[in-house]
C-alpha cells in the first residue's frame, strides 16, 4: 500500500492534486526560507512600532518558525498570560488549571438515573452525590477521538491528553461557555503550530472571548449576525453574487457557509498553508479578517456562485475550487484589495446586531424553518470536520427540508 503524502502539517494530501500540490509547495519553500532571512523580531521593537511591523509581516506570512510567537503578539495572547500569571498564587496560572482537572473524577456521563438521584437529592431523599466532573468535561472526551482522526500527532496517548489539557484548563477558565462543537479542531490547530499547550490554551482564550466573542455558544446568534454583515457587504461590494445567493435555490446557502467557514475558522476548507494566511491576518484584524476572506473567497469563485443550480452544487464545486487553492499570497491579495476596515464592520454590526435579537426572533431561538436547517447542520458538523468537510449530504438534506416547507 502507497503511504499518503503529507502536507508539512501532517494531513493527507488527496491523490489527485499531489503534482499540483508538491510544485506549489517546493515554490512556497524557497519564498518562506527568503523572507526568514529577513526577519526581524517585532517584540524587539518600540511599542509604537510593533504594530506596523506586524501589519508588514503578517501580508508577506510569517514564517513558520516565527508563527506562535507572532500569533501571541497580535491576537494579544501574550499580554493575557503575563496579566494571568501575575494574578494567581504560583505566577503560573495554566498550570494552577491543569492541577484543579487532575483531580476530576472520570466517571462516566451521568444518564437518565443518574438525573433522578438527583431530584431524589434536592428532596432530601438521598444521601450526597458522588463528585463529578463538569459538564462541558463529558463533550470534550467525546470529541477527543474525532478530532482529526487518522492525524499521527491525535492518535498518540500524548497528542490526545494534551488536547484534553487545552480543552479542560479553557473549560476551567470560563465555565459560562465551556465547551462548544469546533472548539477542538481549533484547540487541535494551535497545538499543532504552536508545540505548546499552555500557548494553545491562551491563543484560544482570545479566539473564543475577543476576536470570535459569541461565534461558540449554543443559541448561535453570533453566526446569525455574521451572516447579516456578510450579506450587506456583498450588496455593497459584490451585488451579483449577493441577488445569486438570493434565489429560491440558494436559499439558506450564505447562513451555511458561514456557519461552516466561520466555527471553523476555515479549517478543512483551505489547503493547511492557506488557511495558516488566513489566520495570520485573523489574529491581527479579528473578525474583519474572517469577513474580508468570504468576500475574497467568494468574489474569485463568482462564476461557480452564480451558475449553481441548488445548494448542494454550490458546496460540491467550492468544496473542490477551495481544496485545491494552494496560492495563499493570491488570497491574501485579493483580502487587502478589498479593503475593509474595522470600523465599517463594526458600524454593520451595529446595526444589525438588533434585528438578530429581536422578539420575532429571540436569542436562543430561530423561526421554524432556520431552525431545521441549523439542526442539520449542527448535527452534521462533527461528521463533516472528521471527513474534510464532506458536506453534500447535509446540505442536499436541508435543501429538502426547506423546499418541502415551502411547498
Amino acid at each position: 500500500m502507497v503511504s499518503p503524502v503529507l502536507d508539512d502539517y501532517g494531513f493527507a494530501v488527496e491523490p489527485k492534486f499531489v503534482a499540483e500540490y508538491e510544485a506549489w509547495r517546493e515554490s512556497h519553500r524557497a519564498a518562506e526560507t527568503e523572507t526568514s532571512s529577513q526577519w526581524i523580531d517585532p517584540s524587539t521593537l518600540p511599542v509604537a512600532e510593533r504594530r506596523p511591523r506586524l501589519e508588514q509581516l503578517c501580508v508577506a506570512g510569517f514564517p513558520s518558525e516565527h508563527r506562535a510567537l507572532m500569533w501571541a503578539l497580535s491576537s494579544g495572547a501574550a499580554r493575557r498570560k503575563e496579566a494571568c500569571d501575575a494574578n494567581c498564587q504560583t505566577g503560573h496560572f495554566y498550570a494552577e488549571l491543569l492541577e484543579q482537572n487532575r483531580n476530576v473524577p472520570r466517571t462516566p456521563e451521568p444518564g437518565p438515573a443518574e438525573a433522578h438521584e438527583e431530584f431524589l437529592r434536592k428532596i432530601g431523599v438521598m444521601r450526597p452525590p458522588q463528585p463529578r466532573a463538569p459538564p462541558a468535561f463529558y463533550e470534550i472526551w467525546k470529541d477527543l477521538r474525532r478530532t482529526f482522526p487518522g492525524h499521527a500527532f491525535f492518535a498518540t496517548p500524548d497528542g490526545e491528553l494534551r488536547l484534553r489539557n487545552v480543552l479542560e484548563a479553557f473549560a476551567r477558565f470560563n465555565d459560562s461557555i465551556g465547551y462548544c462543537q469546533g472548539m477542538n479542531f481549533v484547540a487541535g490547530w494551535l497545538l499543532l503550530v504552536t508545540g505548546s499547550d499552555e500557548a494553545a490554551f491562551y491563543l484560544l482564550v482570545q479566539i473564543v472571548e475577543h476576536l470570535c466573542a459569541g461565534v461558540y455558544s449554543k443559541s448561535m446568534v453570533s453566526i446569525q449576525l455574521d451572516t447579516k454583515v456578510l450579506e450587506t457587504l456583498l450588496d455593497e461590494r459584490l451585488p451579483a453574487v449577493a441577488a445569486a445567493l438570493r434565489r429560491p435555490a440558494l436559499e439558506g446557502a450564505l447562513n451555511l457557509l458561514v456557519t461552516k467557514w466561520f466555527i471553523c475558522l476555515f479549517i478543512s476548507i483551505l489547503p493547511s498553508e492557506t488557511m495558516l494566511r488566513v489566520w495570520d491576518q485573523f489574529f491581527l484584524h479579528g473578525q474583519t479578517a474572517l469577513l474580508t476572506a468570504a468576500l475574497a473567497l467568494l468574489d474569485t469563485f463568482q462564476l461557480e456562485v452564480r451558475s449553481a443550480e441548488d445548494i448542494a452544487a454550490l458546496f460540491e464545486v467550492l468544496q473542490l475550487k477551495l481544496r485545491t487553492l494552494y496560492d495563499g499570497d493570491a488570497l491574501v491579495q485579493a483580502m487587502s484589495a478589498i479593503e475593509l476596515t474595522d470600523d465599517h464592520c463594526e458600524a454593520l454590526y451595529k446595526r444589525h446586531r438588533d434585528s438578530v435579537s429581536a422578539p420575532a426572533a429571540p436569542i436562543g431561538r430561530k423561526k421554524p424553518e432556520a431552525q431545521d436547517s441549523q439542526d442539520m447542520v449542527d448535527r452534521a458538523l462533527p461528521w463533516a470536520f472528521a471527513s474534510g468537510l464532506a458536506l453534500g449530504a447535509a446540505v442536499t438534506a436541508v435543501s429538502v427540508v426547506l423546499a418541502t416547507k415551502r411547498k
